[in-house]
């Protein structure tokens, strides 16, 4: 149900669409990174100590430490360069420039010191929004233990081999990535996108709207319900009853985030709807 109040507006949430499509690919490539090595030490773990109960608390260790390290880069990464992308797209659309070209030349322009300057700004947003998006996803951590957990008890109940155990757990990992692991790049990318086209617009063009656009007829209600939600960029959307400074805003519940496809576009204020 993307919001049709002119066609220029229209196209450019398609648009967006297709860039945040492009990057969820990328961000995916990053989460696989972490589940890898998620995986090799739970295996090492597994095959190094015998004991099904000093197993399980190196892996909890292991869950509670080294893993969140990894995912906080990776988020660190998938942040850092959706915004960066999406900075340069957005900057195009308030100058006025044509944002339907190659997506893939987009950073190729010729240089506006505006442009670099919110950029470098996006870098130290990122270090400061890192830790609280981190701790926001750090629940994948927290029930893949508790699910590694449930394995290592019905191997024990069941009279399985320490191996035969290692085996169904790392079947579970597997299991377990494959649905989370597009849900978290979708998600982080769709997050980052907005957050940084926000960036860009209090820098280049501060006295415009934002509105709030649903890409899909089949979103969730209280996202379809905010369609056309047009506010000053300083002043919060009401979703749901909950405030968001954007879509994918992490200062909301999961139920308003958690693979959320919604954009923003910008307008002068005299435009928006009575």
């Amino acid at each position: 149900m993307i919001t049709k109040r002119d066609d220029r507006r229209y196209r450019f949430a398609i648009a967006m669409a297709s860039h945040r499509t492009l990057w969820a690919r990328i961000a995916f490539k990053q989460v696989a990174k972490v589940h890898k090595f998620d995986r090799n030490h739970v295996t090492l773990i597994m095959r190094t100590i015998d004991s099904p109960e000093a197993a399980l608390e190196r892996i909890k260790t292991y869950f509670e430490g080294q893993s969140r390290v990894y995912l906080a880069n990776a988020l660190r990464i998938i942040w850092k360069e959706t915004g960066k992308a999406s900075i340069a797209v957005m900057h195009d659309v308030l100058t006025g420039k044509d944002f339907f070209r190659d997506y893939s030349m987009i950073t190729e322009t010729t240089k506006d010191p505006v442009r670099e300057g919110v950029q470098l700004t996006w870098d130290q947003f990122v270090e400061d929004k890192i830790t609280s998006r981190a701790n926001k996803v750090v629940g994948v951590t927290d029930t893949t233990h508790g699910q590694i957990q449930d394995v290592m008890a019905q191997g024990v109940k069941d009279g399985s081999t320490h191996y035969e155990i290692g085996q169904q757990i790392e079947s579970k990992l597997d299991e377990l990535w494959g649905a989370r692991g597009e849900t978290i790049s979708r998600t982080e990318v769709n997050s980052a996108m907005n957050a940084a086209m926000l960036e860009d617009a209090r820098a280049v063009a501060p006295d415009l709207n934002k509105v709030w656009a649903c890409a899909f007829l089949n979103s969730r209600q209280d996202h379809m319900d905010a369609d056309g939600q047009s506010v000053p960029q300083s002043e919060l959307f009401v979703v749901g009853g909950e405030e968001m400074m954007e879509p994918g805003d992490d200062s909301a519940s999961a139920e308003q985030i958690v693979n959320c496809a919604c954009s923003m576009f910008f307008e002068r204020p005299e435009e928006a709807p009575d």
